[in-house]
């Protein structure tokens, strides 16, 4: 639904409070374009603040009727929107409108992007409109690598950086010298201490310092 609405001047503005203020908002994007999940971060910002600031009562009397009349979507749609941004930032909004993205693929792909642009195995590709393909095609690659390597426990991490620690020191710990040795003793009193404080049995088995 598309509302053409005028930037009210200082002679039209209404007295009542924030009117002004809205119509201004209002008159910046005339319709806001959400359908689809092609909004630009710009908007949604804007209506955060419509929002937030309660600028929409001017115009109707509650949030959920301002987004019917004005913006053309539901409250729901557009208050997910508005936590899209402000979790993800605006490059969201600059991802979703070259292909689809959930919220939860997007955080699998968040780590590879950076300013100049979506990174995969070592090809940067800009966000721009002609580039959608390649776009489209290295966050259906990234979501497909995600799915495959399920989020690791804290557990399995600390598993994984125990066994990368006890093949270095097996690999190292002939060749170290005495004052060496006695670091990597004072290490593992410490390693000790920590895991003590974390209540984790030992089975009867510490350290010697």
């Amino acid at each position: 639904m598309n509302h053409d609405l005028a930037i009210p001047g200082p002679e039209t503005a209404a007295s009542g409070p924030g009117e002004f203020e809205l119509g201004t908002w209002l008159g910046r994007r005339q319709a806001f374009g959400l359908m689809a999940g092609k909004a630009a971060a710009a908007d949604i910002d804007c209506l955060r603040q419509i929002r937030d600031a309660k600028m929409y009562k001017g115009k109707c009397g509650d949030w959920g009727e301002f987004c019917a009349q004005y913006v053309g979507v539901g409250k729901t749609y557009v208050n997910r929107l508005i936590r899209c941004l402000e979790k993800f930032g605006p490059r969201y909004f600059e991802v979703t409108q070259l292909t689809p993205v959930s919220e939860q693929a997007f955080e699998a792909i968040a780590p590879h992007l950076t300013d100049e642009g979506l990174i995969l195995d070592g090809e940067t590709f800009a966000l721009r409109a002609d580039n959608s393909r390649q776009v489209a095609a290295a966050v259906a690659e990234l979501r497909k690598r995600a799915e495959a390597s399920p989020e690791k426990s804290p557990s399995q991490i600390l598993e994984e950086c125990f066994e990368d620690l006890i093949r270095r020191v097996i690999s190292t710990g002939e060749a170290l010298d005495s004052a060496e040795k006695q670091v990597i003793v004072e290490l593992l009193s410490r390693l000790n201490q920590s895991v003590q404080a974390c209540h984790v049995p030992l089975l009867g088995y510490q350290f010697v310092g």
